[in-house]
């Protein structure tokens, strides 16, 4: 019988686009050939399914008459019944929809890992070997291709940057929880082996013919070394093991503007979602071109307009916020932005609430007063108004004399 217009079938499709860079036209003729869901499970997925419908199960509470079920379905049908649909959207949709997708792609690859353990030193991918969260997202994405089907057939439609998103969110808070700030930590925390990541205990890969536990070759610092240069490399950070410099280039952004902090689709997004007013993207953006200076000027004067109207009509928490999480997003937790008199009378006012933001952002916000070089007598620094801003004010912290 054909996989074709199957779950499975979708998923071989997936599959032999992605790592053996065929067009859809060959995928569906190479389905054409493949006569059963056994023979794709063997010989395409490798059982890879199987896992990810045992990790569903885990979380949705299926029974094992469910999973066999559920299994028989994957492997017959082109969408899930509606009775087992029910229970994964229930399991899985929700405020931690993302959160429970990537639970499971995490389980998918710890089996993985136990499955091929032999293949470990034997190929030019030993970083694979690690908890999910040291892996590139393209590696997420290749585990997740073995369920994405599998969810949509169930009626969970799946955003790819909201997935995105989730994933380097939660990678920044365990490569911060884990202290993993440097070369030489990573590679301390790789030659814990087991204890690091317990996926690793008990394995064993062929040395000379002779099975050996992963757990004694990651003593050897050599082979963790290796391991963490891979790691590096492929999540694009950069490590500096004399300095112990971070692995994310920086955990804090100083002296900027905040008009010029947001990217112009989320800056163009707030001005549609709140004050209905339609703005072009790339007005935001500064490009290229050589009258580079021109459109830079530009593109802050069209953010000045949005900021001011989102001030003026009370929509200073949604901006910050939105800030927030653009800084947490690159794993920056501390920030010194240049503003102007009135978001930082505002925040005096706690009509901005800066606490509840860091509350749920994990980013501290702290401010500079920006004030024109060209218009500096004394009386600016005797106004009443802007003395009062520095009273018990701790988010104010300086003042940036500007060119205005």
């Amino acid at each position: 019988m054909s996989i074709k217009g199957t779950v499975i079938g979708k998923i071989v499709k997936s599959a032999k686009m992605k790592w053996d860079n065929l067009d859809a036209r060959e995928a569906e003729e190479f389905i054409e050939g493949v006569t059963s869901a056994e023979q794709a499970s063997s010989e395409v997925t490798y059982g890879s399914e199987i896992k990810a419908i045992n990790a569903i199960a885990q979380i949705a509470h299926l029974s094992q008459e469910e999973t066999n079920d559920l299994i028989n379905e994957v492997y017959t049908n082109k969408n899930i019944s509606k009775e087992l649909s029910e229970k994964i959207n229930n399991s899985i949709n929700g405020e931690n929809k993302y959160k429970n997708i990537l639970k499971i792609v995490s389980y998918i690859h710890d089996e993985w890992v136990k499955n091929n353990s032999n293949n470990f030193l034997s190929r030019p991918k030993d970083y694979q070997f690690v908890d999910y969260r040291l892996l590139p997202y393209k590696e997420i994405l290749s585990d997740f291709l073995f369920l994405q089907p599998i969810l949509e057939a169930s009626g969970i439609s799946i955003e790819d940057d909201k997935l995105r998103e989730e994933f380097l969110n939660i990678q920044n808070g365990y490569l911060i929880d884990e202290k993993i700030l440097s070369h030489k930590v990573l590679v301390e925390r790789l030659m814990l082996a087991s204890q690091f990541y317990p996926s690793l205990q008990g394995l064993t890969t062929k040395v000379n013919d002779k099975d050996v536990l992963i757990d004694d070759l990651l003593k050897n610092e050599d082979i963790a070394e290796k391991m963490a240069k891979q790691i590096e490399e492929q999540i694009g950070k950069q490590f500096d093991e004399q300095n112990e410099e971070q692995i994310r280039h920086q955990r804090t952004d100083m002296h900027t503007h905040l008009n010029g902090v947001l990217p112009g689709k989320v800056m163009s997004d707030l001005a549609l979602n709140l004050l209905e007013m339609e703005i072009d993207p790339k007005s935001l953006e500064i490009d290229n071109s050589v009258d580079v200076f021109n459109k830079m000027q530009e593109a802050y004067k069209n953010r000045k307009k949005i900021v001011d109207e989102l001030i003026k009509n009370g929509h200073g928490n949604d901006l910050l916020r939105a800030i927030a999480k653009e800084y947490k997003k690159h794993g920056i937790d501390y920030v010194e932005m240049t503003t102007d008199f009135e978001i930082l009378k505002r925040i005096k006012e706690k009509k901005i609430d800066i606490l509840a933001i860091e509350k749920e952002t994990g980013v501290s916000l702290r401010f500079l007063l920006g004030l024109n070089r060209n218009n500096l007598p004394l009386e600016v620094f005797n106004n009443k108004e802007i003395q009062n801003l520095f009273v018990d004010n701790p988010y104010l912290v300086g003042i940036d004399i500007m060119r205005i």
